[in-house]
């Protein structure tokens, strides 16, 4: 799937408009996209890469993604561990049986937890010590851990989608990638 600029916006919306869950779900969906779309980019040029990252297959997974982006190098350990906890977010919605927010401890604690934030949260402190400001900030809900988490969706997108651009495709290196290619 590609992330284009229509699919994003529409995205966007969703995450504004909808339930909690929902917009759990499409955040942490656009990060998923975002890590398959650098995971196919530093493959070698030429791979058909669907069959790794689509269905059963072994780059199919939020986690998998994560950890292979993490573990070549591709994406720095703070942005591995704001997809990581930004994936456990998800898992925590979609598999909740009863009705979840982002109001709940548990989830408003993940989200102030992604490191995303730290600018965010510095920035917080400070309109704190300005009670106009802070009164400002609360009327507009920009405190609440849902807004906080579209905040760091779109950082940590704009992050792993900067990644992307600026990954080389790499070329093959021995004549027998013919044969894995055709393997693939």
């Amino acid at each position: 799937m590609n992330l284009d600029t229509f699919r994003l916006v529409d995205a966007e919306a969703e995450l504004r408009g909808t339930s909690d869950r929902a917009a759990a779900i499409v955040g942490a969906s656009l990060i998923d996209v975002q890590l398959e779309q650098l995971l196919i980019r530093s493959m070698v040029k030429g791979i058909r890469a669907g069959s790794l990252v689509e269905g059963f297959g072994p780059l199919s997974s939020f986690r998998a993604k994560i950890r292979i982006a993490g573990c070549f190098g591709l994406l720095p350990p703070d942005v591995c561990a704001d997809a990581d906890l930004i994936r456990k977010i998800r898992n925590e919605f979609a598999h909740a049986y009863v009705p979840m927010s982002f109001e709940d401890q548990k989830i408003t604690d993940w989200v102030l937890a992604l490191r995303a934030l730290a600018a965010t949260r510095k920035q917080f402190s400070e309109y704190k010590q300005n009670p106009e400001k802070w009164a400002e900030i609360e009327a507009k809900g920009w405190h609440r851990a849902r807004f906080l988490y579209f905040v760091a969706i779109s950082s940590t997108q704009g992050t792993i989608a900067a990644l992307t651009n600026s990954c080389p495709q790499r070329e093959p290196v021995a004549p027998a990638y013919a044969e894995l290619k055709r393997e693939l």
